[in-house]
C-alpha cells in the first residue's frame, strides 16, 4: 500500500520547466515591467507638470498586437 509512483524523467523535466515559464509569467515578467515602467511615469509626471502640459495615462500605454 505505501508503494512509490514511478514518474519517467522526461514528464520531471517537462513539468520543471512548465513550472519555471509559469513563475516568469506570472511572477517575475510584471515585477520586472512594474520596475521599468515606474520611475519612467515619475519622469513624465514631474515633466508634465514642470511643463505645465498634460500627459494622459492612456497616452502612455502601448498597444497590444
Amino acid at each position: 500500500m505505501s508503494e512509490g509512483v514511478a514518474v519517467p524523467a522526461w514528464a520531471l523535466v517537462l513539468m520543471a520547466a512548465l513550472a519555471a515559464w509559469a513563475l516568469y509569467e506570472h511572477v517575475l515578467a510584471p515585477v520586472l515591467r512594474f520596475l521599468y515602467t515606474h520611475p519612467a511615469n515619475q519622469v513624465i509626471d514631474e515633466l508634465g507638470g514642470r511643463l505645465q502640459i498634460g500627459i494622459r495615462p492612456f497616452q502612455r500605454t502601448k498597444r497590444r498586437r
